[in-house]
């Protein structure tokens, strides 16, 4: 896997970029990264969540799936390249209302359009996981069905 941090190459957060700059980003880790041009999935916690759905808006054919911890689709449009993708809406359990609106909400723009959408909650989790939590509980839910 590659972790790419918030801030991306402009200087700006990840979910700020527009389509040109995250194909920019997205052709520099194929150029320097023994990657294959489909069947990625991306994840995004928070802010890095809507760029999780902006990435598979821009490439739609790059991925399978997105996982996010929380985030949401916001304004981005669903694809018909879409229909075979997985998504895991993943949230604390003490998550704010707003971001547990915009899962719901993001949740229903999904279904029918995608492969399968779950939402998760994280036990005793808030906003932000702590680094404590075993995140692998919530990646073997997209990898392992029935978990």
């Amino acid at each position: 896997y590659i972790t790419i941090l918030p801030i991306g190459p402009f200087g700006r957060p990840l979910s700020d970029l527009d389509s040109t700059e995250i194909n920019f980003l997205i052709a520099d880790i194929m150029k320097h990264l023994k990657v294959s041009n489909h069947n990625w999935l991306v994840a995004g916690t928070s802010m890095g969540g809507f760029a999780a759905y902006n990435f598979a808006c821009a490439r739609p054919e790059l991925f399978e799936g997105i996982i996010t911890f929380p985030g949401g689709i916001r304004d981005n449009v669903v694809s018909e390249k879409w229909k075979n993708y997985k998504i895991l809406l993943a949230h604390g359990e003490l998550e704010e209302t707003n971001w547990l609106e915009m899962i719901q909400s993001t949740k229903t723009k999904l279904n029918g359009n995608v492969k399968s959408v779950e939402v998760f909650t994280i036990e005793g989790q808030g906003h932000i996981i702590s680094p404590e939590y075993n995140i692998d509980k919530v990646y073997r839910k997209f990898f392992i069905a029935d978990q």
